[in-house]
């Protein structure tokens, strides 16, 4: 048998060891190439997010009427300047709104080639996190490079993936089993 366990029974180890609600469930995954990205969990980690739109005309009443919090004509400069490649300058104003209220999740390379992304509470149902883990391997293959060789989706490409809490030791993931995990959520959305 392997020593790498598929994700579901990693939680379990995770979850076997902490107070249900004091902590969270996050991964580490190593990555052999440079990559950043988001992704909107379909489960949110966060609490509540309150959405900011920088806009003047019927921008400004679109992002209102889309739920944004704060409708500004200007920026200030607390170092929160929108950018294109992060998705917060765009033209579809309802969807920027919706995307910033369900609380998306930014992941990139730290200076280890380590991804560290918080993917659920331990408070969350075994269901909700399969769905999360396979949101965020999705958005994981929708950052892979063009470059890479194209003979399996995750060869060269994650080389590691460990499941963890916020402060415990990491489990590692088989990658067969986080594929599945990918898989399952694709069909969901497709439903």
């Amino acid at each position: 048998m392997s020593w790498r366990s598929d994700w579901s029974s990693g939680s379990r180890r995770v979850s076997q060891f902490l107070e249900p609600k004091s902590s969270s469930h996050g991964v580490a995954a190593a990555i052999g190439v440079i990559v950043r990205g988001t992704l909107a969990l379909p489960h949110s980690v966060k609490k509540d997010v309150k959405a900011a739109f920088f806009a003047e005309g019927s921008d400004a009443e679109d992002a209102k009427a889309a739920g944004a919090d704060v409708i500004s004509r200007i920026l200030n400069n607390h170092g929160l300047m929108p950018n294109p490649k992060q998705g917060s300058v765009t033209k579809d104003v309802m969807k920027a709104v919706k995307d910033a209220k369900a609380g998306h999740t930014k992941f990139r390379m730290d200076k280890t080639s380590i991804l560290h992304v918080p993917l659920g509470k331990m408070s969350f149902p075994e269901d909700a996190l399969r769905e999360n883990v396979g949101a965020f391997m999705n958005a994981l293959l929708l950052a892979k490079p063009a470059g890479l060789k194209k003979t399996s989706k995750y060869a060269g490409y994650v080389n590691a993936f460990h499941l963890c809490s916020t402060m415990g030791k990491g489990y590692p993931v088989s990658i067969q089993s986080l594929s599945r995990a990918a898989d399952h959520y694709t069909k969901l959305q497709l439903k």
